[in-house]
């Protein structure tokens, strides 16, 4: 993994990420990448609500008839100023392209993360309820467990990978759902890829990381000249909590075996990769560390996020 620690050490030495925006047009909109399970259902009501309230033209899955279950842009009609939805990296920049004739540049974006183990969890009690009820993630049986953390759902997606599989622009599921390193890192450069592609893009979108609520008043600031805002008036992040799904189980201080500590460590691996990775570089703008600075204060590789100790420190999952 020596390449995939020169990828993030140069993400983080990059200048001058996530630059103001002055404007929100059709011809300069706004793009919300939204990862699954990481609070994006709050983040998609507020940028409803400010639409309306802007009277802005917008393309918000889910709402104003648009069907929660459209993963894509539409081809035909006027551009909007934002967009929002499971909308992955390149269907913006295709319809741009093929049905407006404009740049597939010419646009700002956020996306959403959350801490990884915590997203696998609720996605599992999301998406396959029946079979997580009463059950934690912890000491469950580990080949259910394996069964359920690599099974589609209803809508055609596992729980794995999620920065990656909206991130990357790898339009294939099976390519994203055996990014792990539970084969001892056997498909390296499939991994090196799409690590290499995601940070790149990352590098565009101002980062709304859930655990981390300076980062949604970094993003408003970012947007200032315009009517987007990702807090409220005191600065807190907006909740409106609109997916009201939760893990049914209580699973506060269960104690991990080790055989699903292993599985769950080994499939989010590159998950919490990126994860750390862009969580750290949001913090460095935060206190203005830009570029080589950034990369000098973070004395340890984001590779650490691998740790097993990381998540035995957390048993509350």
């Amino acid at each position: 993994m020596q390449r995939a620690d020169a990828l993030t050490r140069q993400f983080l030495a990059m200048e001058s990420l996530w630059p103001p925006v002055t404007e929100l047009t059709g011809a300069t909109p706004m793009v919300f990448f939204h990862q699954r399970k990481a609070g994006g259902s709050s983040i998609r009501a507020v940028l409803h609500r400010v639409c309306t309230d802007a009277k802005l033209q917008c393309y918000i899955i889910c709402y104003n008839g648009i069907a929660c279950n459209t993963y894509s842009l539409p081809a035909s009609g006027s551009p909007s100023a934002v967009y929002a939805g499971h909308i992955p990296w390149g269907e913006p920049q295709n319809k741009f392209e093929r049905y407006w004739h404009r740049s597939s540049s010419n646009f700002s974006c956020v996306t959403n993360y959350r801490e990884p183990v915590s997203r696998i969890i609720f996605c599992l009690a999301y998406r396959h309820p029946t079979e997580m009820l009463g059950k934690c993630v912890a000491d469950m049986d580990v080949g259910l467990l394996r069964v359920l953390l690599n099974r589609p759902d209803r809508f055609g997606n596992s729980c794995l990978n999620e920065p990656f599989r909206i991130m990357s622009g790898i339009r294939s599921d099976h390519f994203i759902d055996r990014l792990d390193e539970c084969d001892g890192f056997s498909h390296d450069a499939n991994l090196e890829l799409a690590l290499r592609l995601t940070l790149k893009h990352a590098s565009k979108c101002s980062p709304l990381v859930l655990e981390s609520p300076d980062t949604y008043r970094e993003a408003s600031r970012r947007f200032n000249a315009t009517p987007l805002r990702f807090v409220d008036g005191e600065g807190n992040m907006y909740r409106y909590h609109t997916n009201t799904a939760k893990n049914p189980t209580n699973c506060s201080g269960r104690i991990w075996g080790n055989e699903n500590l292993k599985l769950v460590m080994c499939k989010t691996a590159l998950e919490r990769i990126i994860y750390h990775t862009v969580k750290r570089k949001a913090e460095c703008a935060l206190h203005g560390l830009d570029g080589q600075l950034c990369l000098d204060r973070s004395s340890n590789s984001p590779l650490l996020a691998l740790a097993p100790a990381f998540l035995m420190k957390n048993t509350h999952y």
